[in-house]
């Protein structure tokens, strides 16, 4: 099955690229290859592929740099996405749209599950909800995803963070926010399964355990012995641009469905990450 990737330079788009080619014919687009805001290029380069499923990570994903340049976050990630939506459905194609937990407010105790009413408080999350609304309304064939707290691309907070931690230095982890860390490799496991299973609407994937980046960090410090010092950080101390959600933890209605399972333990996850790091 032929399978187009936009974003496929971004950690998630690598890792699903790199594990849906097991499988399938990938056609993977990074910015430089498709940039989404371009409407014309994206219906003549998707119509080109005949593609069966378009899978779109492509995104601003910077949350404080959404915060701050608002226009552009519009154009990539809600724009963007109604040109991919469209492109996807004059091929014909499944399309298969990553969002995130940002949609939510954080005033739930609990994790959000897909019945929830998003109520986003940052750009980023205004703007990949609006991205939700394009994909619903331009693309019949479709699967919203979100997720959130990602972490096992190499370059993201959490693995620079352990990297650190291993060469002794000093860091920091939020104590007063809450989510659901999501080992990107596994995400990359179960979007690929996804495509098989017929699902279509919305669904949340996700690490299977609630927790703060400083107890994630605590957990893999202690996992492998790692020299550095962790101290807490508390939101009102970083002067960030946009506001997050205390709790932005995911939970799913929908999952597991046969074929494709919960995420597995965070323990699982901090050991592979570790093994594969040391």
């Amino acid at each position: 099955m032929r399978v187009l990737v936009t974003g496929a330079e971004g950690g998630v788009g690598r890792a699903f690229v790199a594990r849906a080619g097991r499988d399938h014919d990938v056609v993977g687009l990074g910015h430089r290859d498709l940039p989404v805001e371009a409407r014309e290029e994206v219906l003549r380069r998707i119509r080109d592929a005949a593609p069966r499923v378009v899978v779109h990570f492509a995104a601003m994903t910077a949350v404080d740099r959404c915060e701050e340049d608002p226009d552009r976050a519009f154009a990539v990630n809600t724009a963007g996405t109604a040109n991919v939506a469209d492109a996807a459905r004059e091929a014909g194609a499944l399309l298969v749209y990553t969002s995130t937990d940002y949609v939510f407010d954080g005033e739930k105790e609990e994790p959000y599950v897909e019945s929830d009413t998003p109520s986003p408080l940052s750009t980023y999350g205004k703007s990949k909800l609006a991205g939700e609304d394009e994909v619903r309304a331009r693309a019949a064939d479709h699967l919203v995803v979100r997720t959130g707290w990602l972490f096992g691309t190499g370059d993201d907070f959490f693995s620079r963070a352990v990297t650190r931690l291993a060469e002794g230095a000093r860091v920091g982890g939020i104590v007063d926010r809450t989510g659901t860390p999501t080992y990107v490799p596994h995400l990359a496991d179960r979007l690929v399964a996804l495509l098989d299973t017929g699902l279509r609407g919305l669904v949340h994937v996700a690490g299977s355990e609630p927790t703060t980046w400083f107890d994630l960090l605590a957990r893999a410090r202690d996992l492998a012995g790692l020299p550095g010092e962790l101290v807490e950080q508390r939101s009102a101390d970083l002067s960030l641009s946009a506001p997050r959600p205390r709790n932005s933890a995911l939970a799913s209605e929908v999952l597991p469905v046969p074929g494709v399972q919960s995420l597995p333990p965070l323990e699982e996850a901090l050991r592979e990450l570790l093994e594969r790091t040391a």
